[in-house]
């Protein structure tokens, strides 16, 4: 998930590198631009924060190599908690307080879209996220006709179908699915759903669960087990596995 975050930064950096030639070519190349700020919305803790560490390591590499190209920027860490309120509060306060000129992140599709919604659309600012997959993002109304929302991984609509051709080559007729109970793992779940039972599958249960890590889930395996299935299907976490 590190070469994402990277294409992320990337891509933030041309947001940035556009305003900047803007505002040499209106002032005669004559102005005197500070070093932009990019805020960088990470999973430093939650049920993500197996992957803040790299994030970090990824964007401070990536800051470094455009430094050494010409293209200083500065990366303003937040820690999202892998939770929408608290991934909200803190892209409001890069926004407000940092004065960032765009985001990147969140990992989660479950914390981007509540910050596209509430941060990064109403303020104008390019929100780019390295890791969120869910459909939606694609057509998420409230950018509609605006697109301040973008990211770089592949989304669920893409993953779900491999998912269900996965299954069905491997000769499995049968499938549970386990699933975390946000836009990610839930539009996942309904892509897989429609293309394993368009080749023929079915799925016997399906069972969502929060997105806070608990400390057992045998109950939910149970019931997910009792189905019979040919194969389970696990859509979440780090700290759920």
């Amino acid at each position: 998930m590190k070469k994402p975050l990277v294409i992320a930064i990337i891509a933030a950096v041309v947001v940035v590198a556009v305003v900047l030639i803007l505002v040499f070519t209106i002032g005669g190349g004559k102005a005197k631009v500070a070093v932009p700020k990019v805020g960088a919305l990470l999973p430093l803790t939650g049920s993500l924060a197996e992957f803040g560490a790299g994030f970090v390591l990824a964007g401070d590499l990536a800051v470094e190599q455009f430094g050494e190209a010409g293209w200083p920027i500065k990366l303003e860490y937040a820690d999202t908690e892998t939770s929408a309120i608290p991934g909200v509060e803190a892209a409001r306060s890069l926004v407000d307080l940092e004065k960032v000129v765009a985001l990147i992140g969140a990992a989660s599709s479950g914390v981007s879209i509540p910050i596209a919604e509430s941060v990064s659309i109403p303020s104008q600012i390019p929100q780019i996220s390295n890791a969120s997959t869910a459909a939606m993002i694609t057509y998420l109304p409230a950018d509609e006709g605006k697109d301040f929302l973008f990211r770089t991984a592949p989304t669920d609509a893409l993953q779900g179908v491999v998912l269900g051709d996965l299954a069905k080559r491997e000769g499995y007729t049968s499938a549970a699915v386990f699933w975390v109970n946000n836009p990610y793992g839930q539009g996942l779940m309904e892509q897989f759903k429609m293309s394993f039972e368009h080749r023929g599958g079915k799925i016997v249960a399906s069972v969502p669960h929060d997105e806070k890590p608990a400390p057992t889930y045998v109950s939910e395996l149970k019931r997910l087990m009792d189905s019979k299935p040919d194969v389970m299907l696990a859509l979440g976490y780090p700290g759920q596995a």
